[in-house]
C-alpha cells in the first residue's frame, strides 16, 4: 500500500487511513478501500440503509459501515 501514498492516522482508528490526495482527495477512507467514510456516512443519513449499502456496493461489509458510524461519532464527540 506505500506506493499509493497512504498515511496511517496517528493514534487512531487502524481501520481507516488518509488517502492519497490523488486517489481520494485526502480524505479518511476505509482501510484497504478508496471509498470516503463520509460517502457512507453521507447515505444513511440520506435515508439509506445498511441493507442497500451492501447491495450497492458489494466490497463493502457491515463491519465497514459499522467502523464509519463509529469513525464519525469520535470525531463528533472531540468537538468543543
Amino acid at each position: 500500500m506505500a506506493g499509493f501514498g497512504l498515511i496511517r492516522l496517528p493514534n487512531f482508528d487502524p481501520r481507516m487511513w488518509k488517502g492519497s490526495p490523488l486517489a481520494t482527495h485526502g480524505l479518511t477512507c476505509l482501510n484497504g478501500i478508496c471509498m470516503p467514510v463520509q460517502q457512507i456516512v453521507r447515505m444513511l443519513a440520506n435515508r439509506g440503509t445498511v441493507e442497500v449499502l451492501l447491495d450497492e456496493y458489494p466490497f463493502l461489509s457491515r463491519e465497514d459501515i459499522v467502523a464509519s458510524l463509529d469513525y464519525g461519532a469520535g470525531l463528533v464527540e472531540e468537538l468543543p
